[in-house]
């Protein structure tokens, strides 16, 4: 995506870490090269800045319209569709037989804990942030690596932050929040009395990626004992789940609905159920997570929302054929998503193709048999950041983590603003993470600047 706008850092609720320009050039050298000492991975998954500053007023508003929007995620298939599996999924773009295999994976308590684990996607406007998705279930991605985010932090810049700002600064560190929550699921029904093992299932092709391994290494500095296996590396039997170290007490699986259309993921999935169902380890994610993730389930808010987080949400429509019309004349102020995608696939700004190519898309969106959204479009605003060739503008997108009804912690993903795209790591952006720190500070910080 492109703006016109100038760099702005929309103060005084967001702005770029403190860094005396001394300092610049030797944190930024260290930066990248301390992660890849804790995992190789990470030059593929790429740490490129350091933290924005984001204001604990902004850090409320945003948290509490992540969890109002779950809070209403959760009620849906009852208010909506009168508790009707069948037309929930249907609404949401699910084909005949993909609604046949869902019903027979879930469960009252899948659905009771469907949105225990969630991330809320934000995009920075010149009004401030913007929630344009949920990603509901499965996803590691951001929990260990946060924290790792925040001990190099610490580590590269700890001279940078001191003073007044340290004192004043909250970095995220989600990992010890999820063992809390994994552990209570898990002993809802038992005694806290044994440590607890968790089978982190990964999909082949993640298996190299740094996500899984700091997700574990955070987890078992919390007490947790944790086996990261591919899904051959995991055995039922019975009421059992077994890796080659021992029995688990949950399967953590974590693959999103694309990758459980392939079959070898869907038999997995399959398995799991079956065990958890028959008495066996609580499964986490099962398919039924992938659910409240769909991007069409936004259409379905209610407009009662609060309006302290109703300027935070987007409108969003299910794209019918009575919406032709209108998508065809506000190009320029929409966006096309298929309701069921990952990593930014198939995702088209109005604003950035020729009236063309939106013609065409909206034809073939009209003919697919999934459903697509259309919705409002933010245009993002640039932030200068710091960096080790000086300030550049950069576009930013916030992900609000929540495990169990509870604040994770703010992940940020980064493209310069210079790119056309969508910000999402599979498409090229990079990553860093947010730290909330004191209002005054930043009011003050922006009085002195100008």
């Amino acid at each position: 995506m492109t703006s016109d706008s100038s760099p702005c850092a929309l103060s005084p609720l967001l702005s770029p870490a403190d860094c005396r320009s001394a300092d610049l050039m030797a944190a930024f050298t260290r930066f990248p090269e301390e992660f890849l000492a804790y995992h190789p991975g990470y030059a593929q998954v790429r740490p490129a800045l350091l933290p924005l500053m984001v204001s604990k007023s902004l850090a409320r508003r945003i948290w509490r319209a992540t969890a109002t929007v779950l809070a209403q995620f959760r009620q849906i298939p009852r208010l909506r569709f009168e508790g009707d599996l069948v037309a929930w999924m249907r609404a949401l773009g699910y084909s005949e037989d993909e609604r046949t295999w869902l019903q027979t994976m879930t469960d009252s308590q899948s659905l009771k804990i469907a949105t225990s684990f969630a991330r809320a996607d934000f995009v920075i406007g010149a009004d401030g942030p913007r929630l344009v998705e949920v990603n509901v279930g499965p996803t590691i991605g951001g929990i260990g690596v946060m924290d790792r985010y925040s001990d190099v932090f610490e580590t590269v810049c700890k001279e940078m932050i001191g003073g007044r700002l340290a004192k004043r600064i909250s970095m995220p560190r989600p990992a010890a929040l999820w063992s809390r929550i994994l552990r209570r699921l898990t002993y809802s029904q038992e005694p806290i009395g044994k440590g607890l093992r968790i089978a982190l299932v990964v999909a082949n092709e993640e298996a190299d990626i740094p996500h899984p391994h700091e997700a574990a290494w955070y987890l078992r500095r919390e007490g947790i004992t944790v086996d990261i296996v591919r899904i051959d590396g995991l055995r039922f039997r019975g009421t059992r789940a077994e890796t080659p170290s021992g029995s688990v007490d949950v399967v953590y699986a974590c693959f999103t609905y694309d990758q459980l259309r392939t079959p070898v993921y869907r038999q997995f999935a399959e398995r799991a159920m079956a065990c958890q169902q028959a008495g066996g380890p609580l499964y986490i994610s099962p398919p039924v997570f992938t659910l409240f993730g769909n991007k069409a389930m936004l259409a379905y808010l209610a407009n009662d929302t609060e309006p302290a987080n109703s300027s935070l949400l987007l409108k969003t429509r299910r794209f019918e054929p009575e919406l032709y019309a209108f998508a065809s004349t506000n190009r320029a102020r929409l966006v096309l998503k298929p309701s069921i995608g990952y990593g930014g696939d198939g995702v088209v700004v109005g604003a950035d193709c020729t009236p063309l190519i939106w013609k065409e898309t909206l034809d073939s969106a009209s003919e697919a048999q999934g459903t697509c959204i259309l919705q409002d479009y933010v245009e993002p605003a640039p932030i200068l950041m710091p960096t080790s060739e000086g300030s550049v503008p950069y576009y930013f997108g916030i992900g609000c983590l929540a495990f169990g009804g509870r604040f994770g912690g703010l992940l940020l993903r980064q493209i310069p603003a210079t790119t056309r795209g969508v910000t999402n790591c599979k498409q090229g952006a990079t990553f860093a993470a947010a730290c909330v720190v004191d209002d005054g500070y930043l009011a003050g910080k922006t009085a002195v600047r100008e």
